[in-house]
């Protein structure tokens, strides 16, 4: 399969959906849809991190090995439009425990104005997620989200006073 052509056709949208089935399909696929997410074409890598984050809400387990590559790799996307992708299969992925790097991520991309606020929604949502797991992170994560309640969207200040109010319910 030549994904890459695909991916990039003028008219991307039905190829991507095509790409999304043909991996769900048959999962060996998935092999060969992977390293395009490292791509030096910024948008072949960010459609792929859109397919391959339609591909894990419908099946997670497929990503259940690919969870610590992810991760090590988020640092270095470069499109916004990837680190929301990969950052939503992260958010949509059950951890025993969460790795020490993407709690550290979170809480810098969390704090970064350069980042989008998509970015950082998906960042506080992880880390609620985390402070359910561990509630000794609570403290923290409530100190940073007042730090943002006065200088973000409204979008993002609901989301802040919706974390908040269940990061009262942990404690």
């Amino acid at each position: 399969m030549n994904f890459e052509i695909r991916i990039l056709a003028r008219f991307p949208n039905d190829s991507l959906h095509e790409i999304q089935e043909e991996v769900l399909r048959n999962p060996l696929l998935l092999s060969e849809l992977l390293p395009l997410l490292y791509h030096k074409n910024l948008t072949v890598a960010w459609r792929t991190a859109w397919i391959l984050e339609k591909i894990q809400s419908k099946n997670p387990a497929l990503f259940l090995q690919k969870t610590d590559e992810l991760i090590g790799a988020l640092p270095d996307f470069k499109h916004q439009g990837s680190k929301r992708s990969v950052l939503k299969i992260l958010e949509n992925t059950f951890f025993e425990e969460y790795p020490v790097s993407l709690i550290n991520l979170c809480f810098d991309w969390l704090l970064s104005p350069k980042e989008t606020i998509a970015v950082r929604a998906l960042c506080i949502k992880i880390l609620q997620k985390v402070c359910l797991q561990e509630p000794d992170f609570v403290p923290e994560l409530r100190l940073c989200l007042s730090e943002l309640s006065s200088e973000t969207s409204s979008g993002m200040r609901a989301i802040i006073r919706n974390t908040l109010k269940i990061l009262e319910k942990i404690r």
